[in-house]
């Protein structure tokens, strides 16, 4: 595991709560919240969302950095797009040879949406590249 799954890991267990859509870190302690963000930080693709209350302790939502999705998203759009150019295939026949709807496919191209197992990127590279 890298530091940070260790690291998060460890406040989670002793802070956290893992019951709603993001997991949550309450501290008090400066030391903790600083290295709960750096963690999460270091993650990738996260970014801390502070929530504080009226005399609460206050906590921290590790929670999808949103700029950092899009830019993924454009990047793997344009190796998609540069793949299918170089390897004269369709998007149709991608589809069919990934296994994923031509939607699929025409989605990926322009980065609009990203519903797809993780691995999907990769192999639909593979194949189109083959």
């Amino acid at each position: 595991m890298r530091d940070c799954e260790v690291r998060l890991l460890a406040l989670l267990i002793g802070d956290g709560g893992l019951t709603g859509s993001s997991p949550v870190f309450t501290s008090g302690n400066p030391v903790l919240q600083r290295d709960f963000t750096e963690a999460v930080e270091a993650f990738g693709g996260m970014r801390v969302s502070e929530r504080h209350s009226d005399g609460r302790t206050p906590s921290f939502a590790a929670v999808r950095d949103e700029e950092h999705t899009a830019q993924t998203r454009q990047c793997a759009a344009m190796e998609l797009r540069s793949a299918l150019a170089g390897s004269g295939m369709s998007a149709r026949a991608l589809a069919a040879a990934s296994g994923v709807t031509a939607a699929a496919v025409t989605g990926w191209t322009p980065a609009r949406i990203s519903h797809h197992p993780p691995t999907a990127d990769a192999d639909t590279l593979a194949v189109a590249r083959a």
